[in-house]
């Protein structure tokens, strides 16, 4: 399991706190997606953060339980798991 990247959802991971959580996940090896409601940022991050590590952008806006829930099977397809949400 050691060898196995770890991988976490970061809700809000496209600004302010999320996003320094995100980066920090991804100096320690962990693979990221993160959830935002904004588009635009998201997308930003991910090419800001894209040098760190496996990094890669759910558009959600976490009011939307269903919306929230696609995304988090979005990432369990993607990882295999989650370790972190």
């Amino acid at each position: 399991m050691k060898d196995t990247p770890r991988s976490a959802l970061v809700t809000g991971g496209a600004q302010g706190i999320g996003k320094g959580i995100a980066q920090r996940l991804l100096k320690d090896a962990w693979q990221v997606a993160i959830i935002d409601a904004d588009d635009e940022a998201g997308r930003e991050t991910v090419r800001e953060l894209s040098a760190f590590g496996s990094i890669s952008f759910l558009p959600a806006d976490t009011r939307d339980e269903p919306a929230v829930a696609a995304a988090v099977a979005a990432a369990v397809a993607r990882f295999g798991r989650l370790d972190a949400l």
